[in-house]
């Protein structure tokens, strides 16, 4: 039997090594991962998008879609981040913690976005963290300074818990 090891790449190494395509890259936990977003992940990441971006139009908010986001040795690309401070930016790439992260599940990325993020974005201070589930129809809203966890279905309202004034209409969403 032949053991394999394989190296934790760094930052640097994955750097040189990620090419420009239409695939998304992440490195966790020094290990290289890659997703190729479905139409049905991309049609709701805008409708997501859209309501978010004009709920934080006039606000010191920003909407982000597929954003490098860098925590510690870490490299994730949430599908939306909702950032309030926006000098945490250099080379394409925010350095630090979004107020509000959302992932969409795929088969491709579910263990990763509902276990290895889940601690990952707790860990380096995301203030709440939304698991949109598009089979099941829910979003699962996690709020790391309360110790909340909300769970939102089709017919209902999803309520932010740190921007108290967003609310979305689910029927808007699935």
């Amino acid at each position: 039997m032949q053991n394999f090891t394989f190296k934790k790449l760094s930052i640097a190494d994955f750097e040189k090594i990620k090419p420009e395509t239409g695939i998304v890259y992440e490195l966790i936990d020094g290990q290289v991962v890659m997703s190729r977003p479905t139409i049905h992940h991309q049609r709701l990441l805008t409708k997501l998008s859209s309501e978010l971006h004009q709920h934080f139009k006039n606000t010191s908010c920003d909407t982000y879609s597929e954003i490098e986001i860098k925590l510690n040795e870490d490299i994730l690309v949430p599908d939306i981040s909702i950032i309030c401070d926006n000098t945490k930016f250099t080379n394409q790439r925010y350095n630090g913690a979004p107020s509000l992260v959302i992932e969409i599940l795929s088969p491709s990325n579910q263990y990763n976005d509902t276990f290895v993020k889940l601690n990952k974005y707790e860990i380096f201070g995301v203030s709440e963290y939304w698991i949109v589930d598009p089979i099941r129809e829910i979003i699962t809203l996690y709020n790391y300074k309360n110790k909340q966890t909300l769970t939102f279905s089709n017919n209902e309202v999803i309520k932010s818990i740190i921007f108290p004034e967003l609310e979305i209409n689910l029927n808007e969403i699935f």
